[in-house]
Formats: C-alpha cells, structure tokens, sequence
C-alpha cells in the first residue's frame, strides 16, 4: 500500500514537471520564431508590452507570460530587453502601454521614447483547457510588423489560478480545483484562498475584501459599498460601515458586490493642538472585488 502511494505521488510531480517543461519549451518555441526574424533584421534592442487578454485587458496572467517571454529573449545571446517596469518612470510611454495595444505611430513613439529597435505585443484567449497565445514583433522605426507567432499552451492549475478559470478536479463531487484571480493585484493587495468565500457567492456574484493594519496606530477604518454602482453612476443610497483596526489586526468585509466600485478612509486619531482631538488619514482610495475571491488591502 505505502509503495502505491508512493508510486502515485511521483507519478503526480512527474506530471506537473512535465505539463510545466511542455509550456516552457512553447513559449521558448513561440519567442524564438520572433527573435529569429529580429536577428535577421538586426532589431537587438527589444521591449516587451503586457500580454493582454483577448478583449485587451491587462491581467495577472499576461504580465506572468510577458515576463517569461523576456526572459527567453534575455536568454538569447545578443539581444537587450528593455525592463518594462521601468515604463512606470515614463509617463508617456506608460499611457500607451495602459492602452493595451499598440498601433504602427505608436510603436514609433515608443521606440524613440525608449531607444529601442522592437516591440513585442501579445493577446490570448481562454480555450476549455488551453490558451491560445499570438505575439508579433513590431519594428520601432517602421511600426511595421516584423513577424508573428502562435501556440497553444497547456492550461494547469497553476496558470489557472492566474487566469482565473476553473480547471476541473479529481474530485468525485466534480469540484473545482481553483477559482482563480482575474483581476491584477495592486501594491498592497494579497491574495486569500478563495475557498473561504460563502457557497452563495456564485449565485449573488459577491466577493470578499479585507483589511489589515500594519502601521502602529489604532485605525478607523470607514467604507462606503457601492458609492459607484455598475452603471458609472453615485447613487443616493450606500452601504457604509465603520470599524476599529488595532495593529497587525484584520477584518474583511463579506459578501460585496463584484459589479460596484467601493471606497475607504483610514484615519487615526490623536491629541493635536490646545489638546484638541485631531483626526489624521493614513490611506483612502477605491477598490473592487471579484465574485468568488477574497483579497486583502494591506494599509501601510
């Protein structure tokens, strides 16, 4: 029996290591019919852009396959990938990457904007149990198209959870391994294991959101649910709600709409001048949720 199991077990990290090396070899594939084309143009300065979805939305997954697609091209002797983080510091460049395509006037504004010879772009779309990845390499000085590449990539559970589908388990209940993260995490955000969402949560198209204080003060945290409704509009009712944060404490707020944007303020109070009671905000901004997930705002 113990030998069974462990036969098993191997079998099953056999699998992942094998599922992983495939999708690895693709994406090498997929990058190596670009870079092969760029050589034979001599195009060795190169920036790759965020893989969007197919309705060209940036997501966790598309910076996950960016960014390996650069570190394959880093990987290939002679070329010189531009650090695409760094766009944040270039205002104009960072607006025509938020754009999430990139047209022939673009890429030539961009390529002078950041001296190089090439941009790599990129979509895919969520199959049943694959994804289907297009890149094209754009010449900087052109904005023609240089060459283009295709492959379909294994879907698993890893990557799903980045994608935010669901791959099926070996469950006899038929359950799903993973529910996934659509929506990109922000610099404080953290991910909670989405199995802690109530069951209704499918029906009700609810998520979850917390809070945790790692500052060292006590916090009054007040959020107002649903100040933006689906439709872009402020209605006249909101939920609001108030509640003490001590630090390193959390709290999350459960069951919130995934088609509403919401709000927090976090303030501390203290004694101010002529020992009169003054209130402070150490953090305030937006932020949604995603039905069937539970995320965590870190308050810094």
């Amino acid at each position: 029996m113990i030998k069974t199991k462990i036969i098993i077990f191997l079998l099953f990290i056999g699998f992942k290591s094998f599922a992983q090396n495939t999708m690895d070899a693709m994406l090498s594939d997929a990058t190596k019919v670009l870079t092969s084309k760029l050589e034979e143009n001599n195009k060795k300065r190169v920036v790759v852009l965020y893989v969007t979805d197919i309705n060209k939305n940036q997501t966790v997954a598309g910076k996950y396959l960016a960014d390996e697609i650069s570190s394959a091209i880093v990987n290939q002797k002679g070329f010189q990938v531009f650090d695409r983080d760094n766009l944040g510091a270039i205002v104009a460049a960072k607006r025509l990457m938020a754009e999430g395509y990139i047209d022939a006037a673009g890429a030539k504004q961009l390529g002078q904007m950041l001296s190089v010879d090439a941009i790599v772009v990129g979509n895919y779309t969520v199959l049943s149990n694959t994804i289907r990845l297009s890149l094209k390499a754009i010449d900087a000085t052109s904005g023609l198209v240089l060459s283009v590449s295709s492959k379909t990539l294994p879907v698993d559970n890893d990557l799903a959870s980045l994608l935010g589908v669901n791959v099926p388990s070996n469950s006899q209940n038929g359950s799903m391994a993973n529910r996934g993260f659509n929506a990109p995490l922000n610099s404080n955000e953290n991910r909670n294991d989405p199995n802690t969402v109530g069951s209704a949560c499918e029906k009700n198209n609810t998520g979850d959101y917390c809070f945790f204080n790692s500052t060292k003060y006590d916090l009054t945290v007040e959020i107002e649910l649903g100040y933006i409704d689906e439709n872009g509009m402020h209605p006249y009712d909101t939920n609001k709600t108030k509640f003490l944060l001590k630090p390193g404490q959390s709290k999350c707020v459960e069951g919130v709409s995934a088609k509403n944007r919401n709000h927090f303020v976090a303030q501390y109070t203290y004694m101010g001048d002529f020992e009169l009671t003054q209130t402070k905000t150490i953090d305030e901004g937006e932020f949604r949720v995603e039905k069937c997930k539970s995320k965590t705002y870190n308050i810094k």
